[in-house]
């Protein structure tokens, strides 16, 4: 199976081996039991091998959550968020990731790294062992951007292995029906769905507030960016940061993202085509965001664009820091610039789009609104 998308003409990303973590490794027995079924079985023959290693990690994250709500649950549920989080908001591909990685530099801030968001059920006590033993690719599947287990990573994965439905669901079995697209906002959902959403989410940030002592947490999840109505009802003064980029790249970079990650992480060889789910979850994503959005005060909300975060990146934390009332930016500048420095040299993905699919992107009402009203239309 082709990894990257027909829209990829120079791309980065490890070469997959069956033995690399999976994103679903970290589900305890009942949720991914619950998944197999749901999904009747179905997998490619040639993934039984990673379906029953996945077994047997559900068996071993089954039993460390045991131990861990022994040791630490009760102290873990008595943990309050003092410090109002700040959430990274976007589409995919439009810089979530770099901008998450500036903001955790900043020594008063924490975040969610990759194997708290992989083992979110047991990380509190697991994470001095586990992570030294098991081998994670260098790089993102999709691009060059490393990784490694303390690297930034999106909450939404924590949720997904905390059992809870989410659209990243559809990477495991892409070619059924069953998509959980509901879940991108759960405006639609029912009101016991919301509340076990809510819980699951706030129980992770306070383990992760306890393991961090804490400290102020900065999440990034592009399925946020849906769901900013329902962050505040759990933390009425969040802050919101907005990032926006060009949809003429944001849309290939995008399928080649949910092809790459669904072909290294599921248990089906996926067939579809994945336009279409793009344009369609493009919809849900910034209807929502456009109203949950449209009354935040000032120093709760920022909108960005790509182009001056890579181009500015320090000058642009300052402005973020300042509008957002974050405190001093003199210790992040501190960390920000040999950083910002050495990412220089980074090499961004290619891709080519033909004229048919620029005209569909620029005639769409949504991201035609999109271009509208962050300057992306053409002269």
């Amino acid at each position: 199976m082709e990894s990257k998308s027909k829209y990829a003409k120079e791309v980065g990303g490890y070469k997959d081996r069956f033995w690399y973590p999976r994103i679903w490794n970290g589900m305890t027995l009942y949720p991914f039991t619950k998944l197999l079924i749901r999904n009747k079985f179905w997998i490619t023959p040639s993934r039984w091998c990673m379906a029953l290693i996945n077994f047997g990690c559900s068996i071993l994250d089954s039993t460390l959550l045991g131990l861990q709500s022994l040791t630490v649950g009760g102290k873990i549920k008595r943990t309050e968020i003092d410090k109002p989080p700040v959430f990274i908001v976007g589409h995919w591909r439009s810089g979530t990731t770099f901008l998450h990685e500036l903001f955790v530099k900043d020594p008063r801030h924490a975040f969610p790294n990759c194997y708290e968001c992989f083992s979110p059920n047991h990380f509190v006590i697991s994470e001095g062992v586990i992570p030294k033993v098991v081998y994670l690719p260098n790089k993102r599947p999709m691009d060059n951007v490393d990784m490694s287990w303390t690297s930034p990573q999106e909450d939404e994965f924590a949720l997904c292995n905390l059992g809870v439905p989410s659209p990243y669901i559809n990477m495991a079995f892409p070619n059924n029906t069953k998509k959980d697209i509901e879940y991108l906002t759960l405006k639609t959902v029912s009101e016991a769905a919301r509340t076990n959403w809510k819980n699951k989410l706030h129980w992770f940030m306070q383990a992760l507030t306890y393991k961090y002592e804490g400290k102020r947490l900065v999440l990034k999840s592009p399925t946020h960016t849906a769901r900013i109505a329902l962050l505040r009802e759990l933390y009425p003064d969040a802050k919101f940061v907005h990032i926006h980029r060009d949809p003429l790249t944001l849309f290939p970079s995008t399928v080649n993202l949910w092809q790459r990650l669904s072909v290294d992480n599921g248990f089906q060889h996926p067939v579809k085509d994945w336009d279409e789910y793009v344009f369609h979850l493009f919809d849900l994503m910034y209807e929502s965001f456009w109203e949950d959005s449209a009354n935040l005060p000032e120093n709760q909300f920022v909108n960005i664009s790509f182009k001056e975060l890579t181009g500015s990146p320090v000058e642009t934390m300052e402005r973020l820091y300042a509008q957002l009332e974050l405190g001093d930016f003199e210790p992040a500048r501190e960390q920000l610039i040999p950083y910002c420095e050495a990412k220089k040299s980074h090499k961004k993905n290619k891709y080519e789009i033909d004229t048919e699919l620029q005209q569909r992107i620029l005639e769409h009402p949504v991201w035609k609104q999109y271009m509208e009203k962050y300057g992306y239309l053409p002269e």
